[in-house]
C-alpha cells in the first residue's frame, strides 16, 4: 500500500505576548491519491480559504479549494474547463467569506494557460476569463491580491518554449469583471 501525503495547516493564534501554532488536518478529498495546498487567505473571523490541487487515481492533478469555518475544513467544488487535462491553484485572496479569487493554471492540448476562479460563498467556483501573454506556451499564476470585489492584481510567469525554459514574469489586473495584462519591466531593469 502506497503512502498518501495528507496536507495540514499550521494555525496561529495571537496571545497577549506570544503566538501559539497548532496543526490542523484539512478535509480529505474523496478518491484522491494525494493532495496539497499552496496558498491560504484568512479573515479576521478565522474563516480561511486554501488553494492547491489533488491527484486523481490516474496521476493527474486537479484544482482544489478548501474552506475553514471555525475549526472544520470542507472541500469546495471547483470548476474545470472542458478539455482540461491537469490544473492547480497556487494562490488565493479573500476580501470576505463570499468574495475570494483563486489563481493557478490549467493544461489543455494547446498548452498551459492561466486560471482564475471566483468563490462567492457557495460551494461552486466560477471561472474568470484570463488572458495569456502573446506567444506563451506555458503560463501559471503564482500570486494574487485583491483590494475589493472586482479589483485584483495577479502575478505569474510564462514561457514561449514548450519545455518551460526562458520564464518571463507577467502581471494582470482585474477591473470589474475583466482581466487585462499589465506591463512588467524585464529582470535586466530596462
Amino acid at each position: 500500500m502506497a503512502a498518501v501525503a495528507v496536507p495540514f495547516v499550521l494555525v496561529a493564534a495571537q496571545a497577549a505576548s506570544a503566538a501559539t501554532w497548532s496543526f490542523q488536518s484539512t478535509a480529505p478529498v474523496t478518491g484522491a491519491s494525494g493532495w496539497g495546498l499552496n496558498g491560504v487567505s484568512c479573515l479576521p473571523d478565522a474563516t480561511c480559504v486554501a488553494a492547491g490541487s489533488y491527484t486523481d487515481s490516474d496521476g493527474f492533478n486537479h484544482v482544489l479549494a478548501e474552506e475553514r469555518t471555525g475549526s472544520a475544513w470542507s472541500v469546495l467544488s471547483a470548476a474545470e474547463l472542458e478539455g482540461t487535462t491537469q490544473s492547480q491553484f497556487n494562490a488565493v485572496s479573500c476580501r470576505s467569506d463570499t468574495d475570494c479569487t483563486l489563481g493557478g493554471y490549467y493544461d489543455t492540448a494547446a498548452g498551459q494557460l492561466p486560471l482564475a476562479e471566483h468563490f462567492d460563498g457557495t460551494p461552486y467556483l466560477a471561472i474568470d476569463v484570463f488572458p495569456a501573454p502573446a506567444g506563451a506556451q506555458t503560463t501559471t499564476l503564482t500570486g494574487i491580491s485583491c483590494v475589493s470585489s472586482g479589483s485584483c492584481v495577479a502575478v505569474g510567469y510564462y514561457s514561449d518554449a514548450t519545455d518551460g525554459s526562458g520564464d518571463t514574469a507577467f502581471a494582470a489586473e482585474l477591473t470589474g469583471s475583466t482581466w487585462s495584462l499589465l506591463t512588467v519591466p524585464d529582470g535586466a531593469g530596462t
